[in-house]
């Protein structure tokens, strides 16, 4: 059959299954496969199953809707994606530019985070001012867009400084800040910090602000899960078979789900839906005892939660552990576990054994050899795409031994996307190395790191009050 009788659906059929460089190839064939690979709906296709489907960040597309995008944006989008792909995982990424941000003297970095999912990429910095004697916390909003990062918020805190908490969502409000009282704090980029609520009768400790609701911890320990909207409904989280009172070292919210890790155990709590105006005490629906006691630990869900599904689908969940030891130092090692989601979960039936929102226990998926010297500073960091990162000691394949140096090292978990096969994997966790080293050098101040992977940029915070972004686009 001559070429221009085959109808152009079924050469589009035949050309959905090939690779992004494919189609590329097949374009220089002839002049029939040339307009039919310029085709939107192609482009759009390639997106959705080579991307976004496999859980790929694509640079640039977070602040745009995909369907006002044409054929030539669709196809510059995927292989942008694809570049920053085989950098990101190759065994040493080379950074495109290395930009430095400089706070005043005497600062430390206490914290650092990137904004999600908003037109401008932002950076929010949390420094330590020890000078004179006092305690000073600054919080400021970094602007990344240019080739030097602007300063366009600064708030100083001074007194009553409680903690503060960075927005799991995208939303205009950015963070929550309890000094003494509560306040939600959103980011203008003319007037830089405004305070959009006030809380002034919930003093203490914020743990989690995740869209419009936060949890808070008063002076006497109770959890209350409240939304910034309707303060009047609340939850207070309680655990009666874990009288003892433990530190609470990451907080989680997947819709109707708040997963709590403390330093020995993980709970899991259900948020119903609340008509009265009044508060209601609410017990994990599930828990889990750890093996050792938690020195630092971050979570994260799998990929960007359902739109389409009602209600919507939990997502697994990345949890990297690093367990304490019996000395004031963690142990060598970075523990993986994962958090399985039940698809036969639904928020409406009653939890039995069979129909709970996760897989219980956590499964251990691998050990991560990341050895610390003594009395040395170690930060993780793991995102929505499965990128784990952390930076550790672990310097002799470069500089030999040596008493200094820190490695910026990467892990590219695997994802399951079939859940029968889960029942065909092994129980036993393996023991690994990092896939990928980014960054090495001679000294120890590196203290504090964040990853934005839709952008591929990593910040490094140093004792110094400096911060190193590097971009990997």
């Amino acid at each position: 059959m001559a070429l221009e009788r085959v109808p152009v659906d079924v050469i589009l059929m035949v050309f959905r299954r090939l690779s992004p460089e494919d189609i590329l190839r097949v374009r220089q064939v002839c002049r029939t496969f040339r307009d039919i690979t310029q085709l939107r709906s192609l482009w759009h296709d390639v997106l959705v199953v080579h991307i976004l489907e496999c859980n790929l960040p694509v640079p640039g597309i977070s602040s745009k809707e995909i369907h006002l995008l044409d054929a030539c944006d669709l196809e510059r989008h995927i292989f942008k994606a694809i570049r920053l792909r085989h950098n990101w995982r190759s065994p040493s990424p080379r950074s495109t530019t290395q930009r430095e941000i400089t706070s005043s003297m005497g600062c430390r970095t206490v914290m650092l985070h990137f904004t999600k999912g908003s037109a401008r990429q932002y950076l929010i910095s949390l420094f330590l001012n020890t000078a004179g004697g006092q305690r000073h916390f600054i919080i400021q909003c970094w602007d990344l867009a240019g080739n030097v990062p602007l300063c366009v918020a600064s708030r100083t805190f001074s007194q009553g400084f409680g903690g503060i908490a960075f927005n799991q969502c995208d939303s205009k409000q950015v963070l929550a800040v309890q000094c003494p009282h509560l306040e939600i704090i959103a980011v203008d980029p003319v007037d830089g910090f405004r305070t959009s609520a006030s809380f002034l009768q919930y003093t203490g400790r914020v743990h989690l602000l995740s869209g419009s609701r936060v949890l808070t911890q008063d002076g006497v320990g109770t959890l209350s899960f409240w939304s910034i909207e309707e303060p009047q409904r609340r939850f207070e989280l309680h655990n009666p078979q874990n009288a003892q009172a433990e530190n609470i070292m990451s907080v989680q919210c997947d819709g109707n789900l708040v997963l709590l890790v403390k330093q020995m155990s993980l709970e899991v709590y259900e948020i119903p839906e609340l008509d009265s105006f009044t508060t209601i005490l609410i017990q994990p629906i599930i828990q889990y005892r750890w093996p050792w006691r938690i020195d630092s630990v971050v979570l994260c869900p799998q990929g960007p939660r359902s739109t389409t599904d009602h209600p919507p689908r939990h997502r697994n969940v990345n949890i990297l552990i690093r367990f304490a030891s019996v000395y004031p130092w963690p142990i060598n090692l970075i523990h993986h576990y994962e958090l399985r989601a039940n698809i036969f979960y639904s928020p409406n039936a009653p939890n039995t054994e069979h129909i709970l929102p996760y897989h219980f226990p956590p499964t251990q998926r691998q050990t991560i050899g990341s050895p610390i010297r003594l009395f040395a500073v170690s930060d993780m960091v793991i995102g929505s795409h499965g990128t784990a990162m952390w930076f550790d000691s672990h310097t002799e394949d470069f500089y030999g031994h040596s008493d200094r140096g820190q490695r910026l090292a990467g892990k590219h978990m695997h994802v399951i996307e079939d859940s029968n096969q889960e029942a065909i994997e092994s129980d036993q966790a393996t023991s690994t190395t990092a896939d990928s080293v980014f960054a090495i050098h001679e000294d120890d101040n590196w203290v504090r790191l964040a990853i934005n992977e839709d952008e591929g940029q990593v910040a490094v915070g140093c004792s110094d009050g400096k911060i190193l972004v590097f971009d990997y686009t």
